[in-house]
């Protein structure tokens, strides 16, 4: 999970950059997939990831009272 979390908010994918125009300094805009899907507006560091707060799991009570039948 931990890894799934750095792939979509931590690391910026080459094939999800945006080229930028008009800036002789900087070509290209760096995106993670959270940023390509509109869930955030910048790159998380570590720090901020360990601090997000996780939805919580709806299913853990109904699925054990499945499981039991």
């Amino acid at each position: 999970a931990w890894e799934d979390a750095y792939y979509n908010w931590i690391r910026p994918h080459k094939a999800l950059r945006m080229e930028i125009e008009g800036d002789p300094k900087r070509r290209w805009k760096q995106q993670t997939p959270a940023i390509a899907a509109k869930l955030t507006d910048h790159i998380w560091n570590v720090k901020e990831l360990l601090f997000m707060v996780s939805a919580p799991h709806h299913s853990s009570k109904n699925n054990l009272q499945h499981i039991k039948g």
